[in-house]
Order: C-alpha cells, then sequence, then structure tokens
C-alpha cells in the first residue's frame, strides 16, 4: 500500500513543512547550520527560502544570494526576502548591527576594558 505521501508534489511537501503567521513563513522542516531551512528538491537539499523565492518569483539569477529583511534564518515569507549580492549581504549584516566585526562594548572581540571598569 502506498503511503499518503507517495504522489504529493513537491509544492504540496514545501508548503506542508511552512507555517504561516501575520508576519514570518516558519519552516518546520529539517534545517541546515544556522537555522536555515532545508528542503529536498528532488535532487539535492536546497535552502528553504530560495526554494520560496524561486517558487514566487521564478530562477534566482547566478551570483545572487536570497537575504532576509526580517533576519529570521527559518522564515520563507516571499514578501520578507530580497536579492543581492554577497557584498550587499554583509552590508545588511553590518547595517543591522549583526557583525561581530562592529559589536560593542565587552562584546567586541577587541574590547580591553570591561563595562565595570569603565565604571
Amino acid at each position: 500500500m502506498a503511503n499518503q505521501y507517495t504522489h504529493r508534489t513537491l509544492d504540496q511537501r514545501f508548503w506542508d513543512k511552512v507555517e504561516k503567521t501575520d508576519d514570518c513563513w516558519n519552516w518546520n522542516g529539517a534545517r541546515f547550520n544556522h537555522g536555515y531551512g532545508q528542503f529536498w528538491n528532488g535532487r539535492r537539499p536546497v535552502v528553504a527560502h530560495r526554494y520560496s523565492w524561486e517558487l514566487h518569483n521564478g530562477t534566482i539569477p547566478d551570483g545572487l544570494h536570497c537575504l532576509h529583511v526580517c533576519d529570521q534564518p527559518s522564515c520563507v515569507n516571499p514578501s520578507h526576502l530580497f536579492l543581492g549580492t554577497h557584498q550587499d549581504n554583509m552590508t545588511d549584516m553590518v547595517n543591522k548591527g549583526r557583525s561581530r566585526s562592529v559589536s560593542v562594548g565587552e562584546a567586541n572581540r577587541h574590547a580591553k576594558l570591561t563595562e565595570g571598569a569603565v565604571r
């Protein structure tokens, strides 16, 4: 007897793993390191938010990354995604204060003083 998933399309399998909220659409399937969703596209594992982008907008051109406005690695909401270069991704990271090189206070790896010592 065939199981219930035998004849499901890739898109149906994808949506089975998405929980839509009023904001982010959260990936509830397997994940790569750093929390990015992992989806088997029939040939190989792909990043779930890239699959979502392509479902809604078409192929991602070579050399471009699929970036998150919301900064949630598990989000696959196409309205939270945009395309950019590696440099765009790095600039976005710095502008949002997520870069280790721009950490402030004791979180900065080059800090010589603790917050207590400053006081």
